[in-house]
């Protein structure tokens, strides 16, 4: 029990910085793509 807890919580720690960069990645390529889509779609016009 000792020796997998540590690996428990670093799996946890682990989940919960890549859930975070998941997140901050998803919201900076949405807005990169619904920017530069807004640019090309006025450029276009």
């Amino acid at each position: 029990m000792n020796a997998i807890y540590p690996m428990g919580g670093f799996l946890q720690r682990l989940h919960a910085s890549f859930l975070v960069l998941c997140i901050s990645l998803g919201v900076t390529g949405f807005i990169s793509v619904f920017m530069g889509g807004h640019r090309s779609h006025v450029s276009s016009v």
